[in-house]
């Protein structure tokens, strides 16, 4: 009877485990995860950006110039009330707080960029990796959220072609010799991700292989080392000709 009772007590104490396609409830979808983390950056900057009000006000008073200190002083205030940075008066504002004001709206959608980008590119492997094990109701939902936080944040989603990309390096991909030997050809394509700040290259993905592995790498040795103008592409598609009757793989599109 002991025994009982110690083994029922045991079975009460015992959690039961959770299911395997249970999800946390306290996990943060994605745009639960981008809209607090943009959340937090345009919070700081605007903080900045209030501080560096009341060092110009300052400036202004010493220069004498008090129209353009009651400026900044009633900037300063609207952004302390509001929390937001953009104007609807920028016109209107003198020429130092115009400027700042520009220079942090342009820092806050460049942080926002740089915020996003990681996030939207692990959850399209997340998705690549779901679709290849033919979870194809998974992917769907996850595309479906990937695409809102898209929408919501005025990503690009949309592929932008070679020849309508602004790219400033662009080396040609090597033909490997041991693929000149055994004569390998092929026509591939790539897609490039690009962080928009920078305009490096982060990510490769082959979208259509060339048939050969070794020819494959050879393409995205050379991508990864391309460099796109800052704010110009988010995502490339680059078809490459790898063929016997040139030295050097040609990107299509691009001369």
């Amino acid at each position: 009877m002991q025994r009982q009772a110690i083994l029922l007590l045991s079975l009460l104490l015992v959690a039961p485990e959770k299911a395997p396609c249970q999800q946390d409830v306290n996990s943060e979808s994605l745009m639960d995860q981008a809209q607090n983390a943009v959340a937090q950056r345009t919070e700081q900057l605007t903080d900045e950006y209030a501080k560096e009000l009341e060092r110009l006000a300052k400036v202004y008073e010493q220069s004498g110039d008090l129209v353009a200190k009651a400026a900044a002083n009633t900037e300063l205030t609207r952004v302390q009330q509001t929390r937001q940075i953009a104007v609807s008066n920028f016109n209107q504002l003198p020429l130092g707080v115009a400027a700042l004001e520009a220079d942090y709206t342009r820092r806050i959608k460049e942080e926002t960029i740089r915020i996003l980008h990681p996030l939207v590119a692990q959850r399209r492997d997340e998705i690549a990796e779901r679709k290849q094990k033919r979870d194809f109701a998974t992917a769907m939902i996850m595309e479906k959220e990937l695409n809102a936080v898209c929408a919501r944040f005025g990503w690009e989603t949309k592929n932008i072609t070679l020849d309508n990309a602004h790219v400033l390096r662009h080396p040609t991909p090597k033909y490997p010799l041991a693929a000149r030997k055994e004569h390998l050809t092929g026509e591939g394509s790539f897609f490039l991700e690009i962080d928009t700040i920078s305009g490096a290259v982060t990510h490769v993905t082959v979208s259509k292989s060339t048939g050969h592995a070794i020819l494959d790498q050879a393409a995205i040795f050379a991508l990864r080392q391309w460099r796109f103008a800052p704010h110009s592409a988010v995502e490339v598609s680059v078809p490459i000709t790898f063929s016997m009757d040139s030295r050097s793989p040609t990107p299509t599109g691009k001369h």
